[in-house]
């Protein structure tokens, strides 16, 4: 994690010190720098502000500071080629306008040592670290912490390249040297400690009681109790300077203690993970949704030992408690923030937190996602003018923003709480919302293992399988179901093996006495439709119907939302694009092929939406009227939404996955991305988002696909049906069609949709389109009850049609009569 004390110390404090001197003191950003120092991208964010107006007012020691600091946040980040084409531009700088002995020199060596460790580029950060040494060879006040660095840098590279009694030598040097420091400064104490950690790590399995006995230590220093043991209990506070240190000594800790595999061994180990879970709460409150994904990324090894070790736990004494502890680390690792957008509207409702500021935090943030997107496409167009107006706006509004978290932390506490409260459903409380027809499987994925919960009202199983080869084959299955090239036998034999493992026996028996398996996927699993998965020849799909969930807390939250009685029935679009076809959909193979996914025109996306709205009585907008103005406008009114069109999945940024309206000049803005849903304000019973790719994007450890579909989740929408590849048109035309027909029906939305399958499966004349690329892509996440009450809603109200029907023939009886 960056050593964020030490940006303070090189890049705030003596800009501050310059600011009389130099042309550029800028003491408002310093200020906030150091606020944002436990949030990587907020830090940045103001980093980079700092950065551009030094070069701006070509401020020597704001450049060196702000580009040290940017190229150090770079590193935490994760952004090493970032992190080192600053660090170059600083060096650049500081032998332009000093020597190669100044000491910024030494701070950017140093740092471009830990980037290419980082990159595992362990021979570069040993040549930085000697160019490093020729400028500082000797041991002083003023560079103590530097030189301990560089001791433990070198240790690392040394390890890097597999030399553990050379990184052991270097590890303790920067120890000898670190406890050499009697001034008591607090950054001393917590870099000794990471020295310790560093040789705990060394040690590892080899000497796992002195790799313990170092992680005590460091503890034992932290709290400044010698006397302490691990396992003891801690009063810590979640966010003070300590934390992150403790969180790693007790992390490394927990991580040898769980590979003894010993009752007494994992029962202390669980302890401390509880100690460590306990400190990562108190970071989340504070931290902005793509500083989530970052610490949920760190956090999640916690999360996965902590499920391990009460996994393991329960295996041996069986004890409930350990189950219950299992399944809270597994629901803790799935879906907080998205978990947080389903409870806001509750929240806001009971929190007595005036109107105007909901307005104005609900304004601030839509209008950060349209310059988040606007900033996207200008930074593609290359349009550095306009760029820099919006980035001075984005300052501003974040700053708003900022003020007014700080307002609700002060003023309304229980709203602010409440707003960030993770409080997760158990078993027990689980087993009474699980309807009697209802079967749960609720997956935990670590590599080439997997944990299956197999819950249903009467009890809770878990079953634990492994198979050296089964990331292989699930990888071979995700990437034959999405291209469909194989035949149907070939990919079939694939599924049946992967069944094998993630199906459990036992559920063969359960499923003729269940109507629905909901599945509460993991890792890769989230890109698996498992109603294709195959046992004894046959698809899952023709024995039951399957819904999905993104945790079992979230989903149930979604199951009792109650949808308002406000609004219309349906609305469904139908883009239009430049590139036209003439041809017929019906007959030509190439339309038969088109996929969802491009500029091209999609015959069978018009002709879809119009037999859908024939069917429900909707509201269509098809071609020149499917305009995302006309959509934004249209989407709070409506119950379900219909979206036929292409998209675009950007897998680098999903936040910038698109759907794509139909443009009718060229200023229009017609791209709806995933950052634009997450502002809107939904309370639709259902979306269907009948694209390429709106259920796949990039994925998140420890939060899930970050996708078109999880945006929709977060507005507001109780339920949807994704897509897990580039879907075919025709296919989806019929499929969609077909599910609309047996949604009218009153039948739920899952069984609606495998019956649409179904019949797409008995009534193809084809052979290869029974392959599962055709017909297997389309998902429901969510709330799958059925939706009948929202047909017949587009137009003239249904009631009104009933009594002017009655009337009428009342009026004829009476016409009749009279005769």
């Amino acid at each position: 994690m960056m050593n964020y004390i030490n940006i303070l110390l090189i890049f705030i404090f003596p800009c501050l010190l310059t600011a009389q001197n130099d042309s550029v003191g800028f003491p408002e950003l310093y200020k906030e720098n150091y606020v944002y120092l436990n949030d990587l991208h907020k830090a940045n964010f103001h980093l980079e502000k700092s950065f551009e107006l030094s070069k701006q007012k070509k401020s020597v020691h704001g450049m060196v500071n702000g580009g040290i600091a940017l190229a150090d946040n770079y590193i935490a980040i994760g952004r090493y080629g970032k992190a080192l084409k600053y660090f170059q531009s600083v060096l650049d700088v500081v032998l332009q306008e000093f020597n190669e002995k100044h000491p910024m020199a030494e701070r950017v060596h140093l740092g471009m040592a830990d980037t290419y460790f980082k990159l595992s580029q362990y021979d570069n950060a040993l040549s930085s670290l000697d160019k490093y040494s020729v400028i500082n060879p000797k041991v002083n006040a003023r560079n103590i912490y530097n030189v301990v660095n560089a001791k433990v840098l070198e240790g690392n590279a040394w390890k890097g390249k597999g030399d553990f009694v050379k990184a052991r030598t270097y590890y303790n040097k920067a120890l000898e040297i670190i406890r050499s420091d009697k001034s008591g400064n607090p950054i001393g104490r917590k870099r000794h400690v990471e020295i310790l950690i560093e040789l705990a790590k060394l040690e590892g399995k080899a000497n796992k009681e002195k790799s313990l006995e170092y992680l005590r230590s460091g503890v034992a220093i932290l709290l400044a109790d010698d006397s302490y043991q691990l396992g003891n209990p801690i009063d810590v506070e979640g966010s003070n300077n300590g934390s992150v240190t403790l969180a790693k000594c007790l992390f490394y800790a927990s991580e040898t203690l769980i590979s003894k595999k010993e009752k007494r061994y994992l029962e202390l180990a669980a302890n401390l993970l509880d100690d460590v879970d306990f400190i990562f709460d108190g970071f989340y409150r504070d931290f902005d949704f793509k500083s989530i994904g970052d610490l949920r990324k760190r956090n999640y090894s916690v999360l996965e030992n902590g499920f391990i070790s009460a996994l393991d736990l329960y295996d041996l004494t069986k004890e409930e408690k350990y189950l219950e502890k299992a399944f809270y680390y597994m629901e803790k690792s799935k879906s907080l923030f998205l978990l947080q957008g389903i409870r806001e509207e509750k929240i806001t409702n009971i929190a007595g937190v005036p109107q105007e500021l909901i307005v104005q935090e609900k304004d601030t943030r839509n209008l950060l996602g349209k310059i988040e997107s606007k900033l996207k496409r200008l930074s593609e167009e290359n349009n550095s003018n306009e760029i820099t107006e919006l980035r001075n706006e984005k300052y501003e509004l974040k700053k708003q923003q900022e003020d007014l978290l700080e307002k609700y932390k002060k003023e309304y506490p229980d709203y602010f709480r409440n707003k960030y409260d993770y409080r997760l459903i158990d078993i027990s409380n689980l087993k009474s919302k699980i309807n009697a027809d209802d079967i749960w499987l609720q997956y935990f994925w670590k590599k080439d293992a997997v944990a299956i919960f197999l819950i249903d009202r009467n009890g809770c199983f878990v079953f634990r399988e492994s198979n050296e080869n089964i990331s292989e084959i699930l990888n071979e299955v995700v990437a034959g179901l999405g291209k469909g090239k194989s035949s149907e036998k070939e990919i079939k034999g694939k599924l049946e093996k992967l069944s094998d493992v993630l199906l459990p026996k036992q559920l063969k028996d359960i499923i003729p006495n269940k109507k629905r398996l909901v599945i509460i996927p993991d890792g890769p699993l989230d890109f698996l439709p498992f109603e294709a998965l195959v046992q004894e020849g046959n698809y899952l799909l023709e024995k039951i119907n399957i819904s999905y969930g993104h945790s079992a807390t979230s989903l149930i939250e979604q199951i009792g939302k109650p949808v308002s009685g406000n609004g219309k029935g349906l609305a469904a679009f139908a883009a239009e694009y430049d590139k036209g076809l003439d041809v017929d959909a019906e007959k030509d193979e190439f339309v038969t092929g088109l996929l969802r996914d491009g500029l091209y025109d999609l015959p069978g996306a018009k002709s879809e939406v119009e037999k859908i709205t024939e069917i429900t009585g909707g509201d269509s907008y098809i071609g020149q009227e499917g305009t995302l103005k006309r959509f934004i406008a249209a989407a709070p009114r409506y119950k379900i939404l219909h979206l036929a069109m292409h998209s675009h999945l950007n897998e680098k940024n999903p936040l910038f996955s698109s759907l794509l309206f139909t443009k009718t000049d060229s200023l229009e803005e017609n791209r709806l991305t995933a950052t634009d849903i997450y502002n809107l304000e939904l309370d639709a019973d259902m979306v269907v988002l009948s694209a390429c790719n709106t259920g796949s994007g990039r994925f998140e450890r420890g939060e899930g696909i970050i996708s078109l579909s999880r945006a929709f989740s977060y507005a507001g929408v109780h339920s949807n049906v994704m897509s897990l590849w580039k879907v075919p048109d025709v296919s989806t035309s019929e499929i969609m069609t077909s599910f609309y027909n047996h949604l009218k029906s009153g039948v739920s939305k899952d069984e609606a949709l495998r019956k649409a399958k179904l019949h797409f499966l008995e009534n193809t004349d084809i052979s290869e389109t029974r392959h599962p690329f055709y017909w297997a892509g389309f998902v429901l996440s969510g709330d799958p009850k059925p939706i009948n009450d929202s047909f017949n809603r587009g137009g003239v109200p249904y009631l009104w049609v009933i009594v002017i029907s009655i009337l009428a023939i009342m009026a004829a009886f009476f016409f009749f009569r009279k005769k």
